[in-house]
This record gives C-alpha cells, sequence and structure tokens, in this order.
C-alpha cells in the first residue's frame, strides 16, 4: 500500500481494510501511516501512530522481505520524519546508529534503510553538513566541507605499520567518524570455520573413485564435489551461495553446454547456478538438518602450479551462518 501510494496510484480501498485490522504488526501500522500521509490523509496516520512504540523484538530473517529488528526500527524512524516528530524521533535515531556500529555485517536491506532513515533524520536538521578537518601521520592534511550529511575518504593502509589518524569537528553539529578497513586473507591462509552448518570437499574420478587433486596429469578429467548439511541449530536456512573458484589450471565444464551432465546426475538440487570461466556459484535453500551435494565437472587443462582458492558457504542474508574449506596448491603436470 506504501508503494502504491508512493507512485501516487493509492489502493484506497485496501488501505482502510488494512486500517480496520486489529492484528497489526508494530512496523505494518507505522509504514501504513505513512501511505495514508503520502495519499494527504496526515490525521489518519497521526491516529495510527498515536501510542504506538518504537520497540522492536529480536529476529531475522533470511527470505521474504529480508527483515530484521534494526531494518525495522530504520522503517519507523522513516515514517517519523515524514511527521515531523524529530524530539521523539532522537532516541530511535541513536539506538539506530549504535546499532550500526556494533554490527559487524548487515544485509543490503538493513544497511540501505538505515542510511536512508539517518540521512533524513539528521539532513533535515539545521545544523546538519560535514566541516571538518583531518590528517594523517601529521602529514597529510585535508579539509571536508559538505552539505550531505555523509561523506566518505579512502586513505592509504600501509601493512604492518600504525598510521596516527586525528579528526577535528570544525562545526556545529556533532560529528560519528568510523574506520572501516576490509581485505582478503593472506596468500597462505589455511583457516576452516564450520558456524551453524558443516561442509566437506572431495575430488573423484568419474567412476566415483578418489582423487588427489594437489597432483594431476593433464587431460585429467574428475569431479569437485561438495557436501553441505544445516546442523538443524538455526532452522531452515533460505538463500544459501556456495562459492568455488578453482586453480587457473583446470577448466569448468559447464554440464548444460557440454552435454555431460550425466556425471552430475546424483547432484542435489539449486535455485541457481553461475558457472563462469574461472568459479561456480550455487544458490540453494537448505532445511534443518538436511545435507545437500554439489558436483562440478573438471579438467586439468595447463601444466603448472597454481593455487586453489577456499571453497566457501555462507548464508546471503546473515553471514553468521558459514562454513570454509581451506585451499592449497596444486600442480598439473605434463
Amino acid at each position: 500500500m506504501y508503494t502504491l501510494a508512493l507512485a501516487r496510484s493509492p489502493e484506497q480501498g485496501a488501505m482502510n481494510e488494512l486500517l480496520e485490522k486489529k492484528n497489526l504488526s508494530l512496523a505494518a501500522r507505522w509504514r501504513l501511516a505513512a501511505a495514508y500521509l503520502l495519499t494527504g490523509k496526515p490525521e489518519v496516520a497521526q491516529r495510527l501512530v498515536t501510542g504506538a512504540g518504537t520497540s522492536v523484538g529480536s529476529y531475522a530473517e533470511l527470505s521474504g522481505t529480508y527483515g530484521s529488528e534494526l531494518r525495522d526500527k530504520a522503517m519507523i524512524l522513516e515514517v517519523m520524519n515524514m511527521l515531523n516528530m524529530k524530539t521523539k524521533a532522537a532516541p530511535l535515531a541513536r539506538d539506530i546508529a549504535a546499532g550500526i556500529c556494533r554490527s559487524g555485517w548487515l544485509s543490503t536491506q538493513t544497511a540501505s534503510y538505515c542510511l536512508l532513515s539517518l540521512s533524513s533524520y539528521y539532513g533535515s536538521m539545521s545544523a546538519s553538513g560535514i566541516k571538518a578537518a583531518w590528517t594523517l601521520d601529521r602529514n597529510d592534511k585535508a579539509s571536508v566541507m559538505t552539505g550531505k550529511p555523509v561523506s566518505v575518504i579512502s586513505l592509504d593502509p600501509k601493512p604492518g605499520k600504525s598510521r596516527n589518524l586525528q579528526v577535528i569537528n570544525q562545526g556545529k553539529g556533532q560529528l560519528y567518524a568510523r574506520l572501516v578497513i576490509r581485505g582478503v586473507p593472506a596468500l597462505g591462509d589455511s583457516s576452516s570455520a564450520e558456524n551453524g552448518m558443516k561442509m566437506s570437499v572431495r575430488y573423484t574420478s568419474l567412476k566415483g573413485e578418489a582423487l588427489e587433486p594437489r597432483r594431476l596429469v593433464q587431460g585429467t578429467s574428475f569431479l569437485a564435489e561438495v557436501n553441505v548439511r544445516n546442523t538443524g541449530l538455526w532452522g531452515d536456512y533460505k538463500n544459501l551461495a556456495l562459492v568455488q573458484i578453482f586453480p587457473s589450471g583446470w577448466e569448468i565444464s559447464n554440464s548444460r553446454i557440454s552435454g555431460m551432465a550425466a556425471a552430475l546426475t546424483e547432484a542435489s538440487a539449486f535455485t541457481y547456478q553461475d558457472v563462469r570461466d574461472d568459479r561456480v556459484i550455487t544458490y540453494f535453500d537448505l532445511p534443518a538438518t538436511v545435507s545437500k551435494t554439489f558436483r562440478v565437472l573438471l579438467t586439468a587443462t595447463y601444466q603448472g602450479r597454481f593455487r586453489m582458492p577456499s571453497v566457501q558457504c555462507e548464508a546471503m542474508y546473515d553471514n553468521t551462518i558459514n562454513a570454509r574449506v581451506p585451499g592449497g596448491w596444486v600442480t598439473v603436470s605434463k
């Protein structure tokens, strides 16, 4: 109803029907109020949210609306901004800001609504915008002046060396500085992980016999077999992604093109499989206590020594559910 109202094609009858329901969730109640506000009925919107709280119970969805506690709070803040409830919204805005800082990982759904609502809240204030200066190691100096509520600056890291970053607020509003560091595992990383799921990787000949993948002869065709099991601790899993990146000396045989699907007939069903030149990404759901096996047909093609990356699987909308099997070095001999 909100989306239709936003598109200036409101379904007034359906909105009125929802208005009469007694079991509307808190998030739906606030979102319906926004729909009425967009259709020029602020008094109905105000009546809907009068007495409505802003406290949302802890939850996370791996599918459906991909909702979470933090996402719903951000949606409520967005409506409070529309209703000009700045004073009442202040504690909620601080709560959301703190939630972003606490979370090491946010789904795209949660991150987008948090940024949307906070930008709207802080951007409409009289002291909006940023006026600041920063120095790095007392040498690099720069100033930041923008009317926008967020500014992103890229810094050059120096691995193994500590650096001194100083930020000076020269404006009237309060600033929040956040340092985000990202990277990739070192080449020799051999760590493994199993969080909420079990995963095993093995390599076999086309006849199903065990195969040592670290030393292969050119022209050898074989299967990479990955088994993923839901331990059942957190219920059914939706939208899992299994990422297999293969060494440069191996070629992937796309069974949909090569017609060699017979070798993969025992593989489990998946939602979608993205087959590229150097990797295969398999998307699937996994009910509680159920395991699935996926196979990829490969050929040792190019002679040399190559790096085999880790095999990884994780929930696309909850990175606390994951598993990783370390890689290593492989050799393809003449």
